[in-house]
């Protein structure tokens, strides 16, 4: 098999969408324009050749209801949204982007529905890099707001206009309902398709009766949920954010914390980040998800 498809629809389709999301424009930076072709590239030719058809008739369709879609059908509400106040800490926010993975972050002044600016992981750690002294405020961008209302066609072409990547979703009162990404709108066409075929990584595997083994990255709600326990208030998405939090420290590898019923074990860190974790389920008559 090849590692990618050799049929035409696939590629006409590639060449269409391309076309869609890079109309040339004096505003456009290159760099950024590279970046989304190459994410729409990943998603269409990294399939096996024997799903290439079932590509092509998922995309004509997707492409033929594309323009009828609008912002709330595919926005991230407001409540999985994650944002840093303007006076955080560097360190703070340092560790937010090293946890949450997130290349840029919304900004907001006394609240969310008060976001001032977005903040790039890019811009944010050459400054660190380099040992400049880092000014919040100077380092955002001014944030691109849309309607709910609004087609993602429409959201799409203000997007390449401004040169963004990430958009504000206010409600019809001015209030933040949440964010759309380029990728969102990319995921649209594609995305989907490929969660649907792919064959993806799993968060966990069982280790024995009640241990296992949890990527780091899994969203901290489902992880929760396959136990039937309330998660915890925190500022972040996923399961490594929230031990971070708890830790209030970088963890070593063995070093481990109680919540619940539960024991999490820190099994592997990287560049600061934490990876994966041994979870112990410490009581009988937990009743777990997993695996049913």
């Amino acid at each position: 098999m090849s590692d990618a498809p050799s049929g035409n629809g696939i590629k006409l389709l590639f060449n269409f969408i391309n076309r869609l999301f890079f109309r040339k424009s004096k505003d456009r930076k290159n760099v950024d324009s590279q970046e989304e072709h190459h994410l729409i590239q990943s998603y269409l030719f990294d399939v096996d050749e024997e799903l290439s058809k079932l590509y092509e008739d998922d995309l004509l369709l997707r492409t033929m209801t594309f323009k009828e879609k609008k912002v709330s059908d595919i926005l991230t509400p407001r409540t999985k949204v994650v944002a840093i106040d303007i006076n955080e800490s560097v360190d703070l926010i340092w560790d937010l982007f090293l946890q949450e993975r997130y290349s840029r972050i919304p900004v907001y002044e006394q609240d969310m529905d008060h976001i001032i600016g977005i903040i790039s992981e890019r811009e944010f750690l050459t400054k660190l890099v380099q040992k400049q002294s880092v000014n919040i405020r100077e380092l955002i961008r001014e944030p691109v707001f849309v309607m709910e209302s609004m087609k993602i066609s429409t959201v799409l072409q203000i997007l390449q206009k401004q040169n963004a990547h990430l958009a504000i979703v206010v409600d019809e009162f001015g209030g933040t309902s949440g964010i759309v990404t380029l990728e969102d709108i990319i995921e649209e066409l594609v995305g989907e398709i490929r969660d649907e075929f792919d064959e993806l990584e799993d968060d966990f595997f069982q280790i024995n009766e009640n241990e296992y083994q949890f990527q780091a990255s899994i969203d901290l709600t489902s992880f929760f949920n396959q136990f039937n326990i309330k998660k915890p208030s925190s500022r972040y998405l996923t399961l490594g954010g929230w031990l971070f939090e708890s830790f209030k420290h970088i963890p070593k590898n063995g070093e481990f914390l109680q919540y619940k019923n539960l024991t999490f074990i820190i099994n592997e860190v990287q560049n600061r980040r934490i990876q994966s974790v041994i979870v112990k389920i410490n009581n009988q008559n937990l009743q777990s998800k997993l695996g049913s």
